[in-house]
């Protein structure tokens, strides 16, 4: 075989080796095998300060990080991957990366920078620098301007693509096509977007608001565990003066004694703000009174989660002249 085509034979086996080595670790990332993640580096590389050298500082690094998140899915796009010499290279490598983040579903769009070496005839991450486009719920959509919506991780915020010279000497070329095609700063600034009510919270929700009027118009006091904390307060304001009835028992007892129920609870008007533990709703609520005709009232809630899903933990009722009464005092 020839020199040159022993060279291109050799060229060919070390660029296949390196395409390993993403797969690899996204692998162990997901598993969470730190031994198998320590074994992907360089016995000298250097984690930081606070972390040391070697497998030992990897695994270090690492386990804090994997323990922010608990389900992740690390997929591998694209590599690209430039041979220096016969004992070293750098590439670059697209990933797009899933993590389960307390109640959110996390989407983070990432480029890895690499740097590879050889070492004992193996090639191994000789550096990773992490960058990424953004971190987002997978039910939202990407937000300007910090483009950073994972608060619970803690992270630096997104550095492409104005990381790279040449995006910003295409766009500096062309302002207006710039300005027609985003408004967003290329940069992103602020700080990381606050944990928020996701859409399959707020779906809950109005569900649960909706379901309070069944269960009251179907007579179901025992259902009133599905909508109701057990340490809930219920209060009851009219022109003639206020009822105050406190946990779960209390108030199916007063339910069940009451003589007044509408004969139907329409509830509309949902309005649901705050996040993501704790949450606020306003709604109204439209029921034929027997012999009296039809009546209103607002609903002014408070709303906790808990393992069984959002519940109310505190709900004013305001009836007639009383509705305009003040609303329960926002979550701390």
């Amino acid at each position: 075989m020839s020199p040159d085509a022993t060279a291109r034979l050799e060229a060919a086996a070390s660029l296949a080796e390196i395409q390993q080595l993403p797969v690899r670790y996204a692998q162990a990332i997901d598993a969470r095998d730190l031994d198998a993640l320590g074994a992907l580096w360089v016995s000298d590389v250097w984690m930081g300060k606070a972390h040391g050298a070697g497998p030992e500082g990897v695994r270090s690094y690492f386990e804090p990080v994997l323990r922010k998140f608990h389900r992740s899915i690390h997929m591998i796009v694209g590599h690209r991957i430039d041979l220096i010499d016969a004992d070293s290279a750098r590439g670059y490598v697209y990933c797009r990366a899933e993590h389960e983040s307390g109640h959110d579903w996390v989407v983070q769009a990432i480029v890895y920078a690499d740097e590879y070496r050889r070492e004992d005839g193996r090639w191994l991450f000789a550096k990773r620098r992490h960058h990424h486009w953004y971190s987002s719920p997978i039910d939202r959509a990407p937000t300007a301007p910090s483009f950073e919506d994972w608060a619970a991780l803690g992270g630096p915020l997104p550095d492409l693509p104005h990381a790279w010279p040449s995006w910003t000497a295409f766009w500096d070329k062309a302002p207006g096509e710039r300005a027609a095609t985003s408004t967003a700063p290329d940069a992103p600034s602020g700080a990381p977007a606050a944990p928020k009510l996701s859409t399959a919270d707020k779906l809950e929700i109005h569900e649960m608001a909706a379901l309070y009027g069944f269960l009251i118009d179907d007579r179901d006091w025992p259902g009133l565990d599905r909508v109701f904390t057990d340490d809930v307060v219920f209060v009851i304001r009219t022109r003639a003066g206020e009822v105050r009835i406190e946990g779960l028992d209390a108030l199916r007892d007063y339910m069940h004694k009451s003589p007044t129920h509408p004969l139907a609870h329409h509830v509309t008007n949902v309005v649901v703000e705050g996040g993501p533990q704790d949450a606020r709703m306003r709604s109204k609520v439209i029921g034929p009174l027997p012999e009296r005709g039809p009546a209103t009232a607002d609903y002014r809630d408070r709303l906790r989660r808990t393992p069984q899903g959002w519940r109310i933990a505190e709900r004013v009722v305001s009836i007639g002249a009383a509705r305009r009464a003040q609303a329960p005092a926002a979550p701390q």
